[in-house]
């Protein structure tokens, strides 16, 4: 997931997330985690057991949104168990896990179809709200 709050931009001096990098971007947990206005989120094909991950356990259960988290079942970038630990780690009930067949590739097909749904039907009313 990337969500774009002041285009994407870590404009508060990483006060907000406590996040110790040198990039301007946040995106999927470290953007999640912290903040309130983001009430729903589609996250995943990332896992504990990637370099320099162990931050984004931390950040799992400070998340208070309901979260479609995506897993590739042959991703060969992330363990399936390191995918699931960081599954695992997210701390709010409302959570699901969609596996996936196949590798590390960009969303499309069915796992499109299920964000969209999933986004859709956590946030239609809100979204058909501001619209009118």
């Amino acid at each position: 997931m990337f969500a774009t709050i002041n285009q994407g931009k870590c404009r508060h001096s990483c006060q907000l997330c406590g996040c110790t990098h040198r990039s301007t971007y946040h995106y999927g947990l470290p953007l999640v985690a912290p903040e309130p206005r983001i009430k729903a989120a589609v996250l995943g094909m990332w896992g504990l057991s990637f370099v320099n991950s162990e931050r984004l356990a931390d950040d799992a259960v400070r998340i208070a949104c309901p979260v479609l988290f995506q897993q590739k079942w042959d991703d060969e970038l992330f363990t399936r168990e390191g995918q699931i630990a960081l599954f695992e780690s997210i701390g709010v009930k409302q959570k699901w896990l969609y596996v996936y067949p196949g590798t590390h590739v960009r969303v499309q097909g069915q796992r499109l179809v299920d964000l969209e749904s999933f986004l859709v039907s956590r946030l239609g009313a809100r979204l058909a709200a501001i619209a009118q």
